[in-house]
């Protein structure tokens, strides 16, 4: 009986001994869709640049940006609408809303999310082109058609966070 009960505690000991506690087997996070990047913040115009001779280089900026518009909020979001928040240093004439409506708009993604479309919902103009770039920090949007017609050489629309 001794050697029955010692052979019970021993086992019982190994067994007890031979467990882990259980790690952390859940997978990693998921990355970010497109839609979650674009609108997990406001995004700041930065530049305007072309790819002269297309061949996937920025070459040069083609329009200075405005002090003005550099503190300029761009909101993406997740209902497919976007809104432009006027920064202190103000483009507008003094007294004007900040919450500029006339940049109110409409957003949409084709072709497995690689392909970006703004409408601007007053004066009907609208930006296709590709998703150059997206990262939680910067937005480049490789603008093709300018409400239907083609735009050559590419211009891209720089945006960081």
């Amino acid at each position: 009986m001794k050697t029955l009960s010692l052979f019970l505690f021993i086992s019982a000991s190994i067994f007890c001994c031979s467990c882990d506690k259980d790690t952390d087997t859940s997978p990693n996070p998921p990355e970010p869709t497109v839609t979650e990047l674009l609108t997990a913040h406001s995004w700041k115009y930065k530049a305007h640049v072309i790819d002269a001779n297309s061949n996937g280089i920025l070459d040069e900026t083609i329009d200075t940006v405005k002090t003005c518009l550099q503190d300029d909020l761009w909101f993406i979001k997740p209902d497919h609408s976007m809104q432009l928040l006027r920064g202190a240093e103000a483009c507008n004439e003094p007294g004007e809303p900040t919450l500029d409506t006339d940049n109110a708009g409409t957003w949409q993604l084709a072709f497995n999310d690689t392909q970006f479309t703004y409408s601007e919902i007053n004066n009907g103009e609208t930006l296709t082109g590709d998703i150059a770039e997206l990262t939680t920090e910067r937005f480049v949007f490789k603008v093709k058609v300018v409400s239907g017609a083609p735009l050559l050489p590419a211009e891209f629309d720089v945006y960081i966070k």
